[in-house]
């Protein structure tokens, strides 16, 4: 192969690996802790959570069936390590372990829910999530 065509195709090759790889977007990182209306009002965002963030989740149910009450209270995460969260508007949230390599969506985690009852109180429905991210990286 004659120089030129070798240098073309490293070329062509490093493009398709830049266009192939997940990357972050170039905008600052917003602490979780920091976020405002303001600030989630423009997309990319890369939201940044810390060990030990305190995160609270608003658990819905709406159904035919069921529903729970419009004034439940969060329930609180705490973040047990450092990453990061990718908001675009073309596509679902991303997360980041490092702040720099975006990770895939292979094996996500796990759903089960269940029935308990114990020590006479009354039953309750449990639902465990399980994440396993795995970073791409």
């Amino acid at each position: 192969m004659s120089h030129s065509k070798s240098t073309v195709l490293v070329a062509l090759c490093a493009v398709w690996l830049v266009a192939c790889t997940a990357a972050m977007p170039t905008v600052k990182p917003v602490r979780f802790t920091e976020l405002t209306e303001q600030t989630m009002a423009h997309l990319p965002m890369v939201i940044e959570v810390q060990k030990g963030d305190q995160i609270p989740v608003k658990v819905s149910l709406r159904g035919n069936m069921l529903q729970s009450p419009a004034d439940a209270q969060p329930i609180m995460l705490t973040a047990k390590r450092r990453f990061f969260v990718v908001v675009r508007d073309d596509g679902p949230p991303r997360i980041s372990l490092d702040g720099v390599t975006l990770g895939s969506y292979e094996k996500t985690g796990s759903l089960s829910l269940g029935i308990h009852q114990q020590d006479g109180r009354p039953p309750e429905v449990q639902v465990d999530l399980t994440q396993s991210y795995e970073s791409s990286d």
